[in-house]
């Protein structure tokens, strides 16, 4: 049994790869408690400042629902996080009993509920919702939620798919956890987790079932079976709540956590009265009045883009047939070209393939093929997480296209993480000049065929051509000729920007005969799109709504990222109200008509980085410098500043929204920060390479407008000096 120093333990509560949860007394006093021990023995500095962020945000989160967090102790070479024991029993073992009454099915889900609806109310997404996170009082139906290691302080945050440190597995993640429907997670994520606990809670078993890539597929495109008709005795309108809950888009399910639980609440005293909850009409899914609030989520469906959908998905049947395609997407900036792009995900997925994106940078033209290695070091991040079956293939299908002629050292020479993947190389020969080029051109297309084994297609996104390197045009221009099957390559870039003489158009010119293509031009949206946008936006009737989308869409011109910037501004600023007692949104119209709309995106956004503090401003420029995508320890040598530092002054910036993290180590990096302790040190070097991305290249350009520019050449001398000498 676990030891701890003052503490007895004689019940294992749950065990998996990534910790271990005991229950006992304190020997001082007799307090009962929980303990929570990371399961390795010589925990990674990123595990215990996660163990950290997990006791601050439960501290501060204390109350209702939520077990109260003692105390952190030191343990051998970790820590171990001591709650006061709520009491109760975990929910999973109770679950392994049957299904329990429908009544204290719902006693649960109500509970659970009201939890959510006070951890969103302080600004927390909890994230990590199901029965191995949960103690319930198995009479009252009362619950305590244990974890927060995965939960996040962003009210917003882009998916980035697996979550090392979340307890529960895929069959409770939101379909935009999945990280393959380019959708933001929010508090409406917590609550599809809601409805699958209430599925198996009600039915006793789960809506999906499978390996990740099965439940993937299911979370994005299947359709639960009703719980009404896996049991016959529950009622069909219990049943509609369930699916509400369930549903794939979040704009579609519960918006808040306090209208399902009133919901459920509902059911419950039907039921103990003896009625059907068949009799309730006054549920509030079936008024979609009540469910409204405060918060302002800006719809993540497209709009007025259906006939450019409709062309891509054309491409990709073909693609998905056997074919291999160039497609290319036209526009100006802002136009909304990356959210067209990342539609076809669903798609993927159905089918078994894989999606990978990469973007040149505008200011990163001197680093050949950047697009390319991003890209392909997603694919690498899809192979480290597949089952080990999948990754043999993938070795096997690499090592048959590579052969004896093309070292894999060529594609670890130029995808350093790779060797995760193959093994460490032998260095290549050195090669110059021609022979070099087409042996990293067999190697890439060696990458791609392998990627493409087994019938499973392959997208690869390149955003943003008008800026690409020649070194990477004169890659693509030889990877197109030869027309690889099951690809599909969708290139973006900004029309405006290429003209006859461009490289860009060499190129395309030089593919036109041997490589099939396609292309969609994106234009401004319609009046009519920016009305239904901003009506669904603000869940009122689009004629209530005219005179805002009005202003609005003369301001914006059309541009969906200056339209959703300038409609959250509004709100930001106080222009755009909700109205508690009326429940809906007012604004003043004279004021937001004198709201001075700027003379362009870039403009817009300086004004809107200008209101966060200096020092958020500062690093931001810096960042901007560096490209895109920036990494913490890159930033902070620039800065010359200590990591805590920099990520202090980042804090404020993804709070607004302005950059977006590309991995779950950010979240442990702020309030957790141990001051004077001696392993800040290692946790500095195991938070080096947590990365961020500006949200849009105009947000990019504007802070790199707020550097003087006698400032720029010196900072990229040092830049290009540090990304020289490597790590």
């Amino acid at each position: 049994m676990f030891r701890l120093p003052g503490h007895e333990f004689d019940e294992l509560l749950r065990r998996d790869s990534h910790a271990t949860i005991h229950r006992g007394r304190r020997q001082a006093d007799g307090l009962g408690v929980v303990a929570k021990v990371l399961a390795d023995t010589y925990p990674r500095a990123i595990d215990l400042a996660a163990l950290r962020h997990e006791y601050a945000l439960a501290r501060e989160l204390a109350g209702e629902g939520v077990a109260a967090a003692l105390s952190l102790i030191e343990h051998g070479h970790g820590l171990a996080l001591i709650w006061a024991d709520p009491g109760g029993v975990p929910l999973r073992r109770l679950l392994e009993q049957g299904p329990p009454a429908p009544t204290l099915a719902l006693a649960i889900a109500a509970s659970l509920a009201r939890t959510l609806d006070r951890l969103h109310g302080q600004g927390v997404v909890y994230k990590n919702l199901c029965p191995d996170e949960v103690l319930v009082d198995p009479q009252s139906g009362s619950t305590w939620i244990l974890g927060f290691a995965a939960a996040s302080k962003l009210a917003r945050e882009q998916a980035r798919g697996t979550d090392p440190v979340a307890a529960c597995s895929l069959a409770y993640r939101a379909p935009e956890q999945t990280g393959r429907m380019n959708r933001i997670v929010d508090r409406r994520s917590d609550l599809y987790a809601l409805g699958v606990v209430l599925y198996e809670l009600l039915t006793g078993s789960r809506p999906f079932v499978g390996d990740d890539m099965a439940l993937i597929h299911a979370h994005l495109a299947l359709r639960p079976q009703p719980p009404h008709e896996r049991v016959p005795a529950l009622s069909r309108v219990l049943s509609a709540v369930v699916m509400k809950l369930l549903e794939k888009s979040a704009e579609d399910r519960y918006q808040y956590a306090a209208t399902a639980a009133a919901d459920l609440q509902a059911c419950r005293q039907q039921l103990e009265r003896g009625e059907s909850p068949d009799d309730l009409d006054a549920l509030a899914l079936l008024r979609g009045d009540i469910d409204r609030g405060a918060a302002l989520d800006i719809p993540q469906r497209l709009y007025g883009r259906e006939a450019e959908l409709e062309t891509m998905l054309q491409a990709w049947q073909r693609v998905e047939a056997g074919a291999g395609e160039l497609l290319l997407v036209r526009c100006y900036s802002g136009i909304g070209k990356s959210a067209l792009v990342h539609e076809i995900h669903r798609e993927l997925v159905t089918a078994g393939g894989h999606f990978i994106a990469g973007k040149f940078d505008q200011l990163g033209r001197a680093l050949p093929h950047l697009a390319l290695i991003t890209a392909f070091g997603e694919r690498v991040k899809q192979l480290l997480a597949a089952p080990e079956g999948e990754l043999d293939r993938f070795r096997a299908a690499l090592a048959a296209e590579l052969g004896l002629a093309v070292p894999a050292a060529v594609l670890t020479g130029m995808i350093p993480e790779l060797a995760r993947v193959i093994g460490e190389q032998e260095p290549a020969p050195e090669l110059t000049g021609a022979a070099a080029q087409r042996r990293l051109t067999l190697a890439v297309r060696a990458l791609l065929r392998a990627s493409t084994a087994g019938d499973r297609p392959l997208v690869l996104f390149l955003d943003d051509l008008q800026w690409a390197d020649l070194a990477s045009l004169e890659l693509l221009e030889a990877l197109l000729q030869e027309q690889l099957p099951r690809l599909l390559l969708i290139g973006a870039y900004r029309s405006n920007e290429v003209d006859p003489g461009h490289p860009l158009t060499a190129m395309l010119q030089a593919v036109a005969a041997t490589c099939t293509t396609h292309a969609v031009e994106l234009g401004p949206l319609a009046r009519g799109d920016v009305l239904r946008l901003i009506a669904d936006a603000l869940h009122m009737e689009r004629e209530l709504v005219a005179p805002l989308a009005r202003q609005i869409y003369d301001k914006a011109e059309g541009n969906p990222f200056f339209t959703i910037r300038l409609l959250l501004a509004l709100h930001e600023d106080g222009l755009l109200a909700w109205d508690q007692e009326a429940r809906r949104y007012h604004w003043d119209e004279g004021a937001v008509g004198a709201v001075a709309a700027a003379d362009n995106v870039v403009a817009f956004m300086g004004e809107r980085l200008g209101r966060l503090p200096a020092v958020s401003r500062r690093v931001l420029e810096l960042a901007a410098c560096i490209g895109h995508r920036f990494e913490l320890g890159t930033l902070a040598q620039i800065g010359e500043q200590a990591i805590a530092a920099v990520v202090a002054a980042l804090w404020p910036a993804l709070e607004q929204g302005v950059i977006v993290a590309l991995d779950e180590g950010y979240r442990y990096l702020l309030r957790t920060w141990p001051e004077g302790e001696g392993d800040a040190t290692e946790i500095a070097a195991s938070v080096a390479t947590v990365g961020f991305r500006f949200l849009h290249d105009r947000v990019q350009q504007a802070a790199y407008d707020g550097i003087a520019e006698d400032q720029r050449p010196r900072l990229h001398l040092q830049i290009g000096r540090l990304l020289r000498a490597g790590p």
